[in-house]
C-alpha cells in the first residue's frame, strides 16, 4: 500500500497474517507531534502518553514537546499485539 495526499494523516495497516503486520506511515515526515501521530494511528493522545510513560513508545523531546520519530513510531506499532486480549 502507498499513502496518497488525501490520506496522509492515516496510517496504513495491512494484516498479512495473524502474526505479522505490514505497517506504514505517510512518507515525507521524519517525526510526528503527539496529535499528528494520534491521527495517523487512530490511537488517542492520552493513550500515547500512557505508552510513553510505560516506556512502550519512545519519545524525543524538543523542549517540553514530545516528538515521535517515524522509525520509533513504526517499531511501536509493530510491537502491538496481533490478537485481542482475553478477558
Amino acid at each position: 500500500m502507498t499513502a496518497t495526499t488525501e490520506d496522509e494523516a492515516q496510517a496504513e495497516v495491512e494484516k498479512t497474517s495473524r502474526k505479522k503486520r505490514v505497517v506504514t506511515l505517510p512518507d515525507g515526515k521524519l517525526s510526528y507531534s503527539l496529535p499528528e501521530f494520534a491521527v495517523a494511528t487512530t490511537i488517542g493522545v492520552d493513550m500515547l502518553r500512557k505508552y510513553i510513560n510505560e516506556d512502550k513508545l519512545v519519545a524525543r523531546y524538543n523542549g517540553n514537546r514530545p516528538i515521535i520519530l517515524r522509525e520509533d513510531g513504526l517499531e511501536f506499532l509493530r510491537s502491538l499485539p496481533t490478537e485481542k486480549p482475553s478477558k
